[in-house]
């Protein structure tokens, strides 16, 4: 519908043979920035606020608005995708700041039991950590984009009507050019086929308690023309999952699966801290 995509894509998979719309270049930052404080994409536990106050956060602030420099200078309307986000977005929005752009938020869910599935059987993650994963970033993405103009798109109902999802979004966010909205709906009615769907199961029953909650949550803020319920009961589950972390963080993050650290990573942050002149 006319939003500019960044560049260098991450390129198509046997899973995903349309594409992944990611910046691959977005996602190594990401990446980057996750490992220096101890995290990683895989890593349930919630972020801490002091790091994104880091040296680290500040390299990692310096790297993304260098990319939004680099793929839209030139544009009035662009869009960023990567799941990352969802933890991410105290980055994020000090960068767009930075940039002068106004952010808006898509916040589109899927189904926990899928997106467990997905993590199963792609990255042979076991169902509790998928869904604890899911928990995580849909959780901390909803408290994120609190203030923001933003509009809640569930998975099963774009793929259901692509046309009608798409028309939402347009009038909701408020952004798009209304000739390029009538030429985005007609590509929609051709890229969107239910053959595409890798994963499929409407099955809440087996939904662990604070899984349920979130997913509840989001369901009644997608209905059309509903207020977004009341954020009490996701306030009251924050402060539970923080004491849960407290008692059992130390040791999900051991038993955490790793990439492997690349050598030139601690020599690469550190030649950008000192061409900002921080400490290293």
């Amino acid at each position: 519908m006319g939003a500019a995509l960044p560049g260098n894509l991450i390129p198509p998979l046997k899973d995903n043979p349309e594409g992944f719309w990611e910046s691959a270049d977005i996602v190594a930052v990401h990446n980057r920035f996750l490992e220096a404080v101890g995290s990683a994409w895989n890593d349930p536990r919630i972020l801490a606020p002091e790091v994104f106050e880091t040296n680290a956060a500040a390299v990692c602030r310096e790297e993304l608005l260098s990319i939004l420099q680099r793929d839209f200078s030139d544009q009035r309307l662009f869009v960023i995708k990567d799941p990352r986000i969802c933890v991410l977005m105290p980055l994020w929005l000090r960068v767009l700041a930075d940039f002068e752009a106004l952010p808006l938020a898509v916040f589109a869910y899927r189904h926990p039991a899928e997106v467990a599935l997905s993590l199963t059987r792609r990255n042979e993650a076991i169902r509790e950590h998928g869904l604890a994963l899911w928990l995580t970033c849909n959780l901390m993405a909803e408290r994120q984009t609190r203030g923001l103009r933003r509009l809640f798109v569930s998975y099963d109902g774009f793929l259901a009507d692509p046309i009608a999802a798409a028309r939402r979004l347009a009038d909701g966010l408020g952004c798009f050019d209304a000739a390029k909205v009538a030429v985005g709906l007609e590509l929609a009615r051709t890229q969107w086929r239910p053959e595409m769907r890798n994963h499929a199961t409407a099955d809440d029953s087996s939904l662990p308690a604070w899984v349920r909650t979130i997913y509840d949550w989001l369901r009644a803020a997608t209905r059309p023309g509903a207020a977004e319920p009341s954020v009490a009961d996701l306030e009251t589950l924050a402060l539970a999952i923080a004491d849960a972390h407290a008692l059992y963080g130390p040791m999900i993050g051991a038993a955490l699966p790793r990439p492997q650290r690349r050598p030139a990573l601690s020599e690469r942050v550190a030649r950008r801290l000192s061409s900002l002149g921080r400490p290293v």
